[in-house]
């Protein structure tokens, strides 16, 4: 249960974005994007500095929630996504204090106390918890209100009935003038209420009528026949017999992705930049074309092995070669305070390459070569080559009727 209204606390209703694109399109206000800042400041939005550290605290937080939804770690490029979506947030957060201030609208206690007692949470009705014969028990309700329970959860309530209130107040504000047809008004309750009944009868006519008691002359069928050709038709289909070639990494894969960022990193220790290197050569292509920043991550983020390692490395020093699930980093950790670490990294991926690519395209073009002796044959098989998209498939046996140009040049 008390998972339950922790989740309520945190919600905001769907109706709020069409009254702030409302107050957007009435009101000139003219709202600044992140301006860079100082170190304890984040940006500014309407002249109001955002605290660093609350910026912050609000990005991890977004970050562990949406990592144990996924069940993984965010990428760097999700990573960036949470920290634009946070400041989107806080922009219109910041739109509505505005406009509360501007047209003095508040929530009284009372009118929140009002709202919690006879205006439960809708995600709290199926809960069995308040429910009687299966459906949602008022007095059950009422008695949890005034539970040592509730009383963990009321301030959360209180908050959001207060922001709600607030909020719907503003949307019958800004909506007071707006003029509504009767015609626009009957289609929207016809929408929302009209339902039908349909109940179907199924006729058989091979159960009514033996085609026995059935005689048609060949002058009928045809006549017919050519009246409806059209329902007559039949898409291109197709039997395919294949041999598909599987294009996975083994272990010559691995040794030169791990050779390469070897010879990287003899590179940067030479005296290029690491900036420089992981601007050409780093397949996270997010942080790679800023010179491999990372910006500052906590624990829980990162890829278990990367993350240990940039929790323990040395600062300034670059790191060896280090494997996780993505390839082979370079790391170079610039700073360290508490549970937050700052870095740069490079990214290897391990891919197929040299002797084992030319060996799978052999492969591929001798198997090539047996299938192109081989029968056509087709028949009815849509989208059969649907499943095989990562591997080299060969067609060896296939049997063409009426089906031109089905196989392209590239498809096998």
């Amino acid at each position: 249960m008390m998972q339950v209204f922790r989740s309520i606390a945190g919600k905001v209703a769907a109706a709020v974005f069409a009254v702030l694109m409302i107050v957007f399109l009435l009101t000139s206000v003219d709202w600044r994007q992140v301006t860079g800042g100082s170190r304890t400041s984040v940006g500014s939005i309407e002249g109001v500095n955002v605290q660093l550290r609350t910026y912050q605290a609000i990005v991890q937080q977004s970050i562990e929630n949406q990592q144990r939804q996924a069940g993984r770690s965010l990428s760097a490029e999700e990573i960036e996504q949470v920290r634009n979506q946070v400041w989107d947030q806080m922009v219109q957060q910041q739109a509505l204090e505005k406009q509360f201030e501007q047209r003095h609208l508040s929530a009284t206690p009372d009118e929140i106390a009002n709202a919690i007692q006879t205006s439960p949470p809708t995600e709290v009705l199926d809960q069995p918890t308040f429910q009687t014969d299966g459906k949602f028990d008022p007095a059950k309700y009422q008695r949890w209100l005034r539970s040592a329970e509730a009383a963990q959860i009321i301030p959360a309530l209180e908050a959001q009935y207060r922001d709600e209130i607030r909020r719907s107040k503003l949307f019958r504000v800004v909506t007071a003038d707006v003029y509504v047809s009767d015609p626009a008004l009957w289609q929207a309750w016809r929408d929302a209420n009209e339902k039908v009944s349909v109940e179907l009868v199924t006729i058989d006519p091979r159960r009514a009528v033996p085609d026995s008691a059935v005689h048609l002359t060949d002058a009928e069928i045809r006549a017919y026949y050519d009246a409806h050709k059209d329902e007559f038709k039949r898409p291109e289909t197709a039997y395919l017999s294949y041999v598909s070639l599987l294009r996975t990494t083994n272990a010559s894969d691995t040794a030169a992705a791990l050779e390469h960022v070897q010879q990287l990193r003899k590179e940067i220790v030479a005296g290029t930049p690491f900036e420089e290197v992981a601007k050409r050569e780093s397949s996270d292509t997010a942080s790679g074309n800023k010179g491999g920043d990372l910006g500052e991550f906590g624990k829980g983020v990162m890829d278990p092995a990367f993350e240990k390692a940039a929790f323990s490395l040395p600062l300034g020093q670059l790191s060896e070669p280090v494997l996780s699930q993505f390839g082979y980093h370079l790391i170079k950790v610039d700073s360290r305070s508490g549970a937050k670490v700052k870095a740069h990294h490079i990214l290897i991926p391990i891919e197929i390459t040299g002797k084992h690519r030319d060996d799978l395209d052999a492969k591929a073009d001798s198997l090539e070569a047996l299938g192109a002796d081989k029968l056509i044959f087709l028949t009815d098989v849509p989208g059969l080559l649907a499943d095989v998209s990562d591997t080299d498939s060969l067609i060896t046996e296939v049997s063409v009727a009426q089906v031109p140009g089905l196989v392209e040049d590239g498809d096998t």
